[in-house]
């Protein structure tokens, strides 16, 4: 269960974001596009196939994220927190 919380969670904060105007497109780095995808549809895609892949490799023994995509994904999480929970140039109120 928290491993598809991870991912939807994520996911619909980048494109919260997005929609917002917090963030665009271009602005997720390079590496986390290559590896995750550029578009909501293709990240959860690839999110989700990598989870069947590893715990199926795990031989269902737990449902697992391979640590390429994990990494991957928590680095998303570590630029959104950066540029949309958190960023630096929000005005203190």
């Amino acid at each position: 269960m928290r491993i598809a919380d991870v991912i939807a969670y994520v996911n619909h904060d980048v494109d919260d974001a997005t929609r917002a105007g917090i963030i665009r497109d271009e602005d997720i780095p390079a590496a986390l596009v290559r590896t995750l995808g550029k578009w909501h549809a293709t990240r959860i895609d690839r999110m989700v196939m990598d989870v069947v892949e590893a715990s199926l490799a795990n031989r269902l023994e737990r449902i697992a994220m391979s640590d390429r995509i994990m990494r991957a994904v928590k680095d998303l999480r570590d630029f959104l927190y950066e540029k949309v929970f958190f960023p630096h140039a929000w005005p203190i109120i």
